[in-house]
């Protein structure tokens, strides 16, 4: 039960400073979760097989793979923040940077033919309905 409610504060924060950084929270909260159940399961593999080889038994000492499953989880829980702490912000620049884009030059050069395109249409058709002709 404590081991949730860690996880669930844990949660919680990485989360928040991921949208510090502008990214959405719910990635890097999955990410923790991942990181623990693997760091889990990687300590308490590890404690098992150093408590079976350290005290010759038959059965891993549950003293002994219990903290290192914890301990894993924790290094888990280190890499997960650390992984959101490197990341760069996200970038939300204003639309004015993309203003020398190629594809809204292009677009804008489209739209200007149009616009001629439509207004020398429009002068035709007055001139052909007024009956000036050159």
């Amino acid at each position: 039960m404590l081991e949730i409610l860690i996880l669930i504060s844990l949660s919680k924060s990485i989360a928040a400073k991921a949208r510090e950084k502008g990214r959405g929270g719910a990635p890097f909260v999955f990410l923790l979760l991942a990181l623990w159940i693997g760091g889990e399961i990687f300590g308490g593999a590890a404690g098992g097989i150093i408590s079976v080889i350290a005290l010759g038994d038959d059965e891993p000492n549950l003293l002994l793979v219990y903290p290192l499953a914890i301990a894993g989880a924790a290094i888990g829980a280190v890499i997960a923040f650390q992984i959101v702490k490197s990341i760069a912000p996200a970038y939300k620049g204003e639309y004015e940077d993309y203003a020398d884009d190629d594809y809204d030059r292009d677009r804008q050069d489209r739209r200007d033919r149009r616009d001629r395109d439509d207004h020398d249409r429009d002068d035709r058709r007055d001139r052909d309905r007024r009956g000036d002709h050159y």
